[in-house]
Parts: structure tokens; sequence; C-alpha cells
């Protein structure tokens, strides 16, 4: 989570969880508010959280997204090259090889 010092306030918030205890594969999220968005902190955090997954044995990040989100689909891009899995109306289930540490 990042907190803007200012206010005090949550901006920022990225995780992953595990499909299955001690699988290979984990779901993540990643959410901005609309005034920090653009100024590549979801990127970094991304980044940052996909090495905390290697580290910890994951290998593949899936998430779900509206196919019309372009910075959603741009960050799991900036990540490696997403693949997708499976579609249910809007949204596309997309899955993310995940490269060794940087």
């Amino acid at each position: 989570m990042v907190v803007d010092e200012d206010s005090g306030e949550a901006v920022a918030v990225v995780r992953f969880v595990r499909l299955t205890p001690a699988g290979p594969v984990a779901e993540v999220a990643v959410l901005v508010i609309d005034d920090w968005q653009g100024i590549g902190l979801g990127k970094a955090l991304c980044h940052l959280l996909a090495d905390r997954a290697v580290e910890l044995g994951i290998e593949r990040f899936e998430a779900t997204v509206l196919m019309d989100n372009r910075p959603m689909l741009a960050l799991l891009e900036s990540i490696g090259s997403p693949r997708t899995v499976g579609r249910d109306g809007a949204s596309v289930m997309l899955e993310v090889t995940l490269p060794g540490p940087r």
C-alpha cells in the first residue's frame, strides 16, 4: 500500500493471492486512485510485487480485466506477455509468466 504523506490517505494497493496453497499461480490486483494514475506508480509497484512473487516461487500472475481497460493491460504487458485464458462478457482473464528477479 502507498500512502500520501500529506493527506495520510491510501493512494495505491497491489496484492497477489495464490490460487492454491504453495501453487505456482497467483491472482494479482492493482488499484491506484485516479489522481495518482499515469505517473508510473502502478508499474513500479507491480514490478516490485512480481519480484517478491518470484522469490516466493510464484511463476505466473492471473488477472481478470475489462477488455477496454488499456492502462491495466499495459501494466500487465510491462511485466511479461499476457496470454488470454478465458473470457466472460466484457472481461478477459489473462495469465502472465513472471520473469526472473530484476
